[in-house]
């Protein structure tokens, strides 16, 4: 804690002896930097999912919603109200609707 206190009392320092242009400036760069690490966690914290049978009526989109979640599939419903499953399972689950018709 004590090295914390000295690491801010430094920056202060820093701070005081600096302009109001210069201030301003880093300022900007503490917010860009912000902002670049929100979008970053946003992006990398979502997992990709893919369509399973894009194009198909909502009827035919719910049974295969509801077989997929009995098989054990990770299911969502993207905005087009089709049924999404995670990048890698998509082959997988489009093979076991395949085969159960």
């Amino acid at each position: 804690m004590d090295r914390l206190r000295k690491v801010l009392a430094n920056i202060q320092t820093q701070l005081g002896g600096m302009t109001a242009t210069q201030k301003l400036l880093v300022g900007s760069l503490v917010v860009i930097l912000l902002m670049t690490l929100f979008l970053v966690s946003q992006y990398a914290g979502k997992v990709d999912s893919s369509a399973v049978w894009p194009g198909e009526p909502a009827e035919s989109q719910d049974r295969a919603a509801l077989f997929l979640t009995r098989r054990g599939y990770t299911v969502t419903k993207n905005p087009k109200s089709e049924v999404t499953v995670p990048a890698p399972q998509v082959m997988a689950a489009r093979a076991d609707l395949a085969e159960a018709d």
